[in-house]
């Protein structure tokens, strides 16, 4: 059988195969570097979320003191938290957040205390529309990509249907979601073709497409430098 004609014949199918998510490649890649990816963090959505320390250390409890309360904590920081200092510190029992003027200690937060945090950094025009207390990590919302539960989730009104995920255990604002970072998400998980978990980028089907994908190329330029040969125009000799 031509070589010519096998090739031709199996490109054909890789081009089925394969050319629809080559499509998908080039249409999520678009999407990817034209939308500025802060703006898929979400950073426009929060603000107040680093602040210095702005209260007399005199009037704080010390880090001494904090560590005498807490022998087995393994880590403790000072942080601004809702315009006010507090310790965060981890031990084997998880994280806790502590006021630094009184040792009273603020985790796990409530409801109210999600609010609070929510309003306090959020810093777009929006309602609160509902909080809720998420702890079945099996029944997580996919937008969270595995992180670990308890976390408060607060939903918002605004035109992108914003969502804060809050740590009840640390009071740390974990991270945002909206709508044009779900589009990202899904075109991701369409670009990497990772369809359970969207983190895998070495994943056997992705691997074997883009193998596939540089035959059909390969093949494509095969073919079309055989049709240009071909199409060249002949010596033709003529008697005399």
């Amino acid at each position: 059988m031509n070589i010519r004609f096998l090739i031709r014949k199996y490109h054909r199918w890789l081009a089925l195969f394969i050319g629809l998510q080559a499509l998908i490649w080039i249409a999520s890649g678009v999407y990817m570097v034209t939308v500025d990816l802060d703006y898929i963090h979400g950073d426009q959505l929060a603000h107040k979320m680093d602040e210095p320390i702005r209260e007399n250390y005199q009037n704080l409890i010390s880090f001494a003191e904090i560590q005498q309360l807490y022998p087995s904590a393994s880590k403790i920081e000072l942080v601004q938290w809702l315009g006010a200092a507090h310790y965060r510190l981890s031990d084997d029992d998880g994280s806790h957040l502590i006021d630094a003027r009184t040792a009273h200690v603020i985790s796990p937060l409530t409801r109210d205390d999600a609010l609070r945090v929510a309003e306090y950094h959020f810093a777009q025009e929006g309602n609160i529309i509902n909080i809720t207390l998420l702890t079945d990590q099996k029944n997580a919302p996919s937008e969270l990509n595995g992180r670990t539960l308890p976390l408060w989730q607060v939903s918002f009104d605004d035109e992108i249907a914003s969502n804060f995920y809050i740590s009840p255990d640390s009071g740390i604002l974990v991270t945002r979601r909206h709508e044009y970072w779900r589009m990202f998400d899904f075109l991701w998980m369409l670009h990497i073709m990772d369809y359970e978990n969207r983190t895998d980028v070495n994943n056997l089907l992705l691997i074997i497409s883009s193998i596939l994908g540089v035959i059909l190329s390969i093949s494509g330029f095969w073919l079309l430098f055989y049709s240009f040969k071909k199409s060249r125009p002949q010596n033709v000799r003529r008697d005399k």
